[in-house]
Formats: C-alpha cells, structure tokens, sequence
C-alpha cells in the first residue's frame, strides 16, 4: 500500500504536467497549486515573503541552482519562521508543509552543446528532478517563474 504525502490536488497538478502517476481515491484535498508569472526575481521574493508571513509549518523555497537563492536569503530575517533554501537536488529526501519552486524559465533545463545521447540522459535527469521538487509539498505548492512551469516541460519533450 502506497503512502502519499501530497494532497490530491499537488498529485493532480503533477498529473498534468505529464509525469504518470497513479492518484489513489482516498487522497486528502488541499489548496489549488498556485502558479505565478513574475517577470523579475524581486516579485518572486515579495510573493515568497507573502507566503511565508501566512503560511504554518515549514516552508522550502526551492530553486534549480543553489546560487540562485542568494537573494531570498533576507526573507529569513524578516520572519521568525525556519525557511529552508535549497536546491531542487539538495531537496531530494526532506518533505515542507509549503514549498514554492522559484526561478521556473524558459532556459532553466537548457542544454545547447549537448551531443544527443547526452541531452535525452540529462533531459530525464531534470525531469526527475523537478519531480523531486514538486512533490516535496505536503501541503500546499506554489510554483514561480517567468513562465508557467507546462511550457518549460513540454519545450524539453519538442527537443527530443
């Protein structure tokens, strides 16, 4: 017997990104996953700061890259809450009540000189790992970038 921790609305989300996963009927509901478009990263930590002032439990800000969380590191400051920055790699094995995927790009899996065998090997890899990312959630997910994450997804599957 399975063990989900997401909330059937995360596990459906996930579903319509393309990853195939079996969603058991008894799952709990739980808020829509929030998608937002912010066009600079100073929207991104404004809406990141907002959740972190409502939200209850732990919260992941979770980027690709590391270096890329350098400037949510503030956001620590501001609240009294434990924030968890990581990469969607260091990620792999812990579990939030609330995670917002931040720095969603057009470019963020991009691989140009990649030769083709390589490419569909790191093309996998950056799909589980976002998986990885997306289903840290237990509770709530929020999911920020310049793009909706869909189209970042389906721009990786035209490549092939």
């Amino acid at each position: 017997q399975k063990v989900y921790r997401n909330t059937k609305n995360i596990l459906e989300y996930i579903n319509s990104l393309g990853y195939i996963i079996d969603i058991a009927n008894n799952l709990r509901e739980g808020e829509a996953v929030k998608e937002k478009i912010c066009t600079t990263i100073q929207e991104e930590i404004a809406y990141v700061q907002e959740v972190a002032n409502t939200c209850t439990g732990s919260l992941g800000v979770l980027a690709k890259e590391k270096e890329y969380l350098n400037a949510f590191f503030h956001i620590n400051k501001k609240t009294n809450k434990n924030i968890r920055l990581m990469s969607m790699h260091e990620a792999q094995g812990v579990e939030f009540d609330t995670v917002c995927i931040v720095g969603i790009s057009e470019h963020m899996f991009y691989l140009p000189y990649e030769k083709q065998s390589y490419r569909e090997e790191k093309q996998r890899i950056h799909k589980d790992l976002l998986y990885v990312a997306l289903t840290r959630a237990m509770n709530s997910l929020h999911v920020l970038g310049s793009v909706p994450l869909h189209t970042v997804i389906q721009k990786e599957q035209d490549k092939k």
